[in-house]
């Protein structure tokens, strides 16, 4: 270990380290009775959208091999997460009748049926989708880094050796929720790219860069399926504000659940909104975690950044799910040293480095 972080202040008081053990208010908590139902009722449909393993590497497989129509110009190297689900899963997940929408492609994956995870994965769709795999991969193994995992996914050989070895482990039926996979895309963002910032600005080259695929830097395909589009206007029905209680649904049901937090090379994950809510919420609700990164050195190259990290930095693809998220903390003070101690505490996330 090349350094050892200072644990938080001592001086902090009572009231501020009763507020680093209270979950975050809900959404639920606000809306009246016939919305908390629907409510709910999303929360547990989204429960049941895991993916095993095997159907993650049998879809890895069809990338690799050029095997995905909408996606020839896939490479390994260089597409991100974001890349996949705009030109793969998208494609993949809509009906097949063309006057109508899609479902999330785990439920297609299940022909429908709950399938309620045993890992729930926070990443960032930045982040290249080889890692992503690779960490989950590297939960299955055992491993804390993934980049050797990576090497071997490059390759159709290096996939058939990986998948024998998980078939020895009787890993291939580990199911994990992601939520790339696990959220019905066709109900949000498979049709537009958001709400396009003022050009010239940091704002607006982060967006243009998200509208692009990062191989050919051509702009992706939007989809023209006529599923109604929910977003945060609708909570009850919107999937993209569950996670939290989703967490906390799946945390009391099934048995041995785990929290995987995949780090990508610039670590990045700990400046998404989302990822950040994960990770805080998984802390409160006792959640074992594991952080898989690429590699030791890559921590101590980060180091200095996360150690200036505040949730108020943090961003969002919209601003919408930003504000909706610092809105539920009470305290943001409170909140930072929670995030420190987390990463950095003698139980925190990085304590075994």
């Amino acid at each position: 270990m090349l350094w050892q972080a200072a644990p938080p202040p001592d001086e902090m008081n009572s009231e501020m380290r009763s507020r680093l053990t209270t979950r975050t208010s809900s959404r639920l908590d606000c809306l009246a009775s016939p919305e908390r139902i629907r409510w709910t009722d999303k929360v547990q449909e989204l429960a049941g959208r895991g993916v095993t393993l095997g159907a993650l590497l049998d879809f890895w497989s069809l990338l690799l091999q050029n095997e995905v129509a909408t996606m020839e110009n896939f490479d390994p190297r260089k597409s991100t997460t974001n890349d996949v689900v705009r030109q793969a899963i998208i494609p993949l997940s809509r009906d097949t009748d063309v006057s109508g929408g899609g479902h999330a492609l785990a439920s297609i994956w299940n022909r429908h049926r709950p399938v309620f995870p045993q890992r729930m994965v926070t990443h960032n769709w930045t982040n290249l989708f080889i890692h992503l795999m690779s960490a989950v991969l590297a939960e299955a193994v055992h491993e804390d880094t993934y980049s050797k995992v990576a090497e071997m996914l490059v390759s159709q050989e290096g996939v058939d050796e990986l998948r024998e070895e998980l078939e020895q482990l009787d890993m291939l039926n580990l199911t994990f929720w992601i939520c790339a996979f696990s959220i019905n895309q066709h109900a949000s963002i498979c049709g537009g790219f958001g709400p396009e910032p003022l050009e010239g600005t940091e704002a607006h080259a982060e967006w243009d860069m998200k509208t692009c695929d990062s191989v050919t830097r051509e702009r992706y395909s939007l989809c023209d399926c006529t599923q109604e589009k929910v977003f945060n206007d609708k909570p009850d029905r919107c999937e993209l504000n569950k996670f939290d209680d989703v967490m906390q649904y799946l945390s009391k049901m099934v048995p041995g659940f785990a929290q995987v937090i995949v780090v990508d090379s610039a670590f990045q994950v700990f400046f998404r909104a989302w990822c950040v809510a994960e990770i805080v919420e998984g802390h409160i609700l006792g959640i074992p975690g594991s952080v898989k990164i690429p590699s030791h050195s890559a921590l101590d190259s980060n180091y200095e950044t996360l150690s200036i990290l505040d949730v108020r930095d943090c961003q969002a693809s919209r601003a919408s799910d930003r504000d909706m998220i610092l809105e539920k903390i009470a305290d943001v003070t409170a909140f930072n040293l929670q995030l420190q101690e987390l990463i950095f505490g003698t139980q925190g996330l990085f304590c075994k480095w």
